[in-house]
């Protein structure tokens, strides 16, 4: 992976709440073409070295760097909770996410890109009316609507039955190498991802639990 440029670097970040360090010296870089990705039981800080990453909180110790210019602008979010706009359409909430970026995309376009995440049918129903697994795949629909270089998932098949899971895998299933994407996952204490079999993530530990791959990712939510 020496010769895939370089998009992030972290290194040595801690973040304490009072005497105790939720994040203790992760250091890692995020390369294109990449899947990275952080599991570890409730509480091991998955989500503060998520939001570390993102310059949502400023670490208590290290830096974070974004090696090319404009990153922050071209990085898509799934978070953990998923950010629907309930009244409005699946549809609709593709517009507003479009919006936010500044984009005019015509309906069709958007259509196609709900079509490739598996909701065709459900591009006239209410976001609040979904299933779980559907609004996972609307959320990641929605973060990939601006096209970004690097995309973040936070917990996207979490509280979801096998089926919802598997819909949601296959929604980000990776198939070009055009971008890079962040997946985290709570996973068991054994290290174990929950969101991939366990053979396919080569193990590595900066902190507490961690797992890194190298893998492609799609320009769609699927491979076809």
């Amino acid at each position: 992976m020496a010769d895939k440029p370089v998009l992030i670097r972290a290194l040595s970040l801690v973040k304490r709440y009072g005497r105790r360090a939720v994040v203790d010296g992760i250091s890692l870089t995020v390369n294109a073409g990449e899947v990275l990705a952080v599991i570890g039981p409730n509480g091991a800080g998955k989500s503060t070295a998520l939001d570390l990453i993102l310059r949502l909180r400023a670490p208590d110790e290290g830096a974070v760097e974004y090696v090319e210019a404009r990153l922050g602008r071209r990085i898509g979010v799934q978070l953990q909770s998923t950010p629907l706009f309930p009244g409005f359409t699946a549809l609709e909430n593709m517009r507003l996410a479009a919006a936010f970026h500044r984009l005019r995309m015509r309906d069709d376009e958007l259509l196609r890109r709900l079509a490739g995440c598996g909701l065709a049918e459900a591009a006239k129903t209410d976001a609040a009316r979904l299933s779980g697994g559907q609004q996972k795949r609307l959320a990641i629909a929605m973060a990939l609507v601006h096209d970004p270089k690097l995309l973040f998932l936070d917990e996207p098949t979490a509280a979801l039955d096998p089926r919802a899971r598997l819909e949601v895998r296959e929604a980000a299933h990776p198939s070009s190498s055009r971008r890079t994407r962040w997946r985290k996952s709570t996973a068991s204490p054994t290290g174990s991802c929950s969101s991939a079999p366990a053979a396919s993530w080569p193990k590595v530990r900066p902190n507490r639990c961690s797992t890194r791959m190298a893998l492609p990712i799609s320009n769609n939510c699927t491979s076809g």
